[in-house]
């Protein structure tokens, strides 16, 4: 969608059946507590951590191209809740400290700091998973770049929604009898969070492959999975009533992205995408399609799709040395060694300058001098391995496998050191 659409849809989001049961539960139990004496304020405290929790729900779920609010399934992992918790507690702490020691001016001059690189903070997170990441000015200015304007728009949402949360009480404070303002001031409060959070979210997955986001694989309650289910029925039903191909590869798209889709569903939208001339999103869908089937341990299922999108692209790879290996390894069962040599081959060209493609190589260069015959296209890999390795190890290997491929001797018995990728090497930049 787009970002006004984006707006007009997170300002409508909590009002949404689930988030609005939410919103007044969440409402309700912050004016209970209230009146608990001595353990109150404690008990508050553990209200506004859930309250946050569901928002992050929310931004979890729209990143993964959900309509609906969710209705108590956990999609955000413990390791992610408490990191983004993190960054919301300094936050609203620092702002907090800064107004009663310094004043207004200066709350305000952080407040406005703020809004500017929570946002960034929000989505390096989400992405990376790392609150160095979070934390890093770098990150910040790389999200802007990517988000684009938009990302000023997600700044005056959470502007507005801190200064509504740390000012708004004086306001609905004045209000009688009291347990209405308490009310109004939560209310208002969950929604702006609830409706910021959307609007994050709907840019994360606008922008998730730009951002490196992965798809998790989830595991839901039973009842959210029955209910999930039945929206993917019906989904499917409207879908289905589309003519536009382009509408229709849309469509299917949101439903893809909840996971557990048939493999007609999947080719159905490979249909679609062929007709709109979409070889962009064809080549990520094959891409993703792949390291699923392969996770499932579906691997013949995984190289008729690994055929079809090297054909449609030559140049076409997976995202990572496990799945390109366990990719080979199917190609290679079911005697398909060019298919094999060339996913090998694309993930070096890819990424040069990763550790872990320096076994595909060593591998693909055995594939094709020893059964394939091309000792040409053999040594050329090696060659480039050679040039990019710095470790010494690796190019002694690669010095060893150059001069066995020019004595004619097989490759077959390729060095130990480089039958698995390089174990938590970093990737040169």
């Amino acid at each position: 969608m787009s970002d006004a659409q984006a707006v007009t849809d997170a300002l409508r989001y909590p009002f949404a059946p689930d988030a609005l049961v939410t919103n007044l539960a969440l409402t309700l139990s912050q004016i209970i507590v209230s009146f608990v004496p001595v353990i109150g304020l404690l008990l508050s405290l553990v209200v506004w951590a859930t309250t946050y929790r569901y928002a992050l729900e929310i931004l979890t779920a729209s990143g993964q191209g959900r309509r609906e609010p969710p209705q108590g399934s956990m999609l955000t992992d413990v390791r992610s809740q408490r990191g983004h918790l993190w960054i919301q507690v300094l936050a609203v702490v620092g702002l907090v400290v800064v107004a009663h020691t310094l004043g207004p001016v200066a709350a305000a001059c952080l407040l406005i700091g703020i809004a500017l690189a929570l946002p960034g903070a929000l989505l390096a997170y989400a992405a990376a998973q790392n609150l160095l990441a979070a934390f890093n000015p770098g990150a910040w200015i790389a999200v802007f770049r990517i988000v684009g304007p938009a990302y000023l728009l997600l700044s005056v949402s959470i502007g507005l929604t801190l200064l509504l949360q740390l000012a708004g009480y004086r306001i609905f404070g004045q209000l009688r009898p009291a347990i209405l303002g308490d009310a109004l001031y939560y209310l208002c409060v969950h929604a702006a969070l609830f409706a910021s959070f959307r609007l994050i979210g709907t840019r994360l997955y606008a922008h998730a492959s730009a951002l490196g986001v992965e798809d998790p694989i989830i595991e839901r309650p039973q009842l959210a999975r029955d209910r999930e289910r039945s929206a993917v029925l019906r989904e499917t039903r409207e879908a289905e009533a589309l003519e536009d191909p382009t509408t229709k590869a849309a469509a299917l798209a949101l439903i893809l992205r909840r996971g557990g889709a048939s493999d007609e569903l999947h080719a159905e939208y490979r249909r679609c995408l062929r007709a709109a001339d979409n070889r962009d999103a064809l080549e990520q869908h094959a891409r993703v399609r792949v390291c699923e089937l392969l996770a499932l341990a579906q691997p013949k299922s995984a190289v008729p799709l690994g055929t079809e999108a090297l054909a449609d692209s030559p140049l076409f790879y997976l995202p990572d040395a496990d799945s390109t290996t366990s990719f080979c390894n199917a190609a290679e069962a079911s005697g398909q060694l060019r298919l094999a040599t060339a996913l090998a081959s694309n993930y070096r060209q890819q990424f040069p300058k990763r550790f872990d493609g320096l076994p595909l190589v060593a591998r693909a260069s055995a594939l094709l001098s020893d059964k394939l015959g091309d000792a040409d296209a053999a040594e050329r890999l090696l060659t480039d391995a050679l040039l990019l390795s710095a470790n010494g190890s690796e190019s002694e290997e690669f010095e060893r496998l150059l001069k066995r491929l020019r004595a004619g001797i097989l490759l077959a018995d390729v060095s130990p050191r480089l039958s698995s990728p390089h174990p938590r090497q970093p990737v040169r930049r």
